[in-house]
């Protein structure tokens, strides 16, 4: 199954500077192709035309091609181009085993670094432009927009400890993640704190999103564990 979170104001989700994406997964199967095994995604159908309210702010997939197994980050700038940044190197990706996956936008930078596991995959990625608009987009995880729902986008398997920061998070602070096995409120350069369920403690709107995000999704869970994973 997947999960959208809509009803969302324009722009709360669509962030289009620094960004780190950091999720479990574990993958039962994977589909063939560039665009298969989506991971989350924050975008829209594009009802109207191809214009900047309806890009992609960002969208992060595994790949499986001939050359090998990819972390795949995707998102779109001005009306409906497209930026596609691939880990370096193939990555080691196990299935039916529970994975940390960190996809870490640096837009000072203008580099993409990837992580399986709390361990940098390759070298640090260049792209030229960042994303931009974003404005009717919704959150999917597991899943693509929902009109391509059911065309082999989806992921087989299940998602666990989504986190999204409106920062570029360090090596140290992945490795964090990867290490607590939760979502952490923390910067790169900041203790690992976990996110408490006090609405007093919350300070932001999106550690707020992001628990929100884990009730949801806990519901559409698989109830089972796997060897290594902590649930």
């Amino acid at each position: 199954d997947y999960a959208v979170a809509g009803a969302i104001d324009d722009y709360v989700l669509s962030f289009n500077g620094d960004l780190t994406l950091s999720l479990w997964t574990r993958v039962d199967s994977l589909g063939w192709g560039t665009w298969a095994n989506t991971l989350i995604a924050y975008a829209t159908n594009d009802y109207y035309t191809e214009d900047e309210e309806t890009n992609y702010s960002y969208w992060l997939n595994i790949t499986d091609e001939f050359s090998g197994r990819y972390l795949h980050f995707y998102w779109e700038h001005s009306n409906g181009n497209n930026v596609s940044v691939y880990t370096s190197v193939p990555v080691d990706f196990d299935l039916d085993t529970w994975h940390h996956i960190t996809a870490v936008r640096d837009a000072e930078a203008m580099e993409v670094l990837f992580y399986l596991d709390g361990v940098q995959v390759g070298d640090a990625v260049s792209f030229a432009n960042l994303p931009t608009g974003g404005g009717r987009g919704m959150l999917y995880l597991g899943s693509d927009t929902v009109d391509n729902v059911g065309f082999g986008y989806e992921i087989s398997g299940a998602l666990d400890e989504v986190c999204i920061y409106d920062e570029a998070l360090g090596a140290d602070s992945v490795a964090a993640l990867y290490g607590l096995d939760d979502c952490a409120n923390h910067g790169s350069n900041a203790a690992v704190e976990a996110v408490s369920t006090s609405g007093d403690n919350v300070t932001y709107v999106l550690s707020l999103i992001v628990l929100m995000l884990g009730v949801a999704w806990y519901s559409l869970r698989p109830s089972d564990t796997s060897p290594g994973r902590v649930v």
